[in-house]
């Protein structure tokens, strides 16, 4: 997938601005009880659909969510921290998304890992682990996302 301004009218899917974080936190498997570190990606910026930046909210936490596809930078960056994010069918979503996948083959699904990191962030911050993945640059990815009363500063911590 090409990263550069010409590029950036997308068919599907939101232009995503750096920097990009990855929020993470153990879980264990509902089908073999091993812990994993499951992950969510987030962002400082809101997500746009076009390259227009007026409107856009920053400083803000916006969590990725169903993630369809990524360019080949971030998901080599996102494999060098966590392996076991691959493209898996959700039976409850329906879809083919990004997640997190244990060793037994179970499923980590966006729905489950979302509501579980929000809950650690506004419950208790400490237990997640936040890591800043890129700070520069903006991409075309297909995906949803959603944003809470987070504090932006879990996130500015790691930059």
């Amino acid at each position: 997938m090409k990263n550069s301004k010409e590029s950036m009218d997308i068919e599907m899917g939101y232009i995503v601005t750096a920097p990009i974080f990855m929020l993470m936190t153990d879980l264990k498997c509902s089908l073999c009880d091993e812990s994993n570190n499951v992950l969510l990606l987030a962002t400082l910026n809101e997500p746009r659909e076009k390259v227009d930046i007026s409107a856009a909210i920053s400083n803000e936490v916006f969590i990725l969510n169903y993630v369809e596809s990524l360019p080949d930078d971030l998901f080599t960056l996102i494999l060098h921290h966590h392996p076991n994010y691959k493209i898996e069918r959700s039976l409850t979503a329906e879809a083919d998304y990004y997640m997190t996948v244990c060793g037994c083959g179970g499923h980590y699904g966006d729905h489950y890992v979302s509501n579980l990191i929000s809950e650690t962030m506004l419950l208790n911050p400490s237990a997640l682990n936040v890591q800043k993945l890129i700070n520069e640059g903006s991409w075309s990815i297909p995906c949803n996302y959603s944003y809470g009363s987070y504090d932006s500063n879990l996130l500015n911590k790691a930059l």
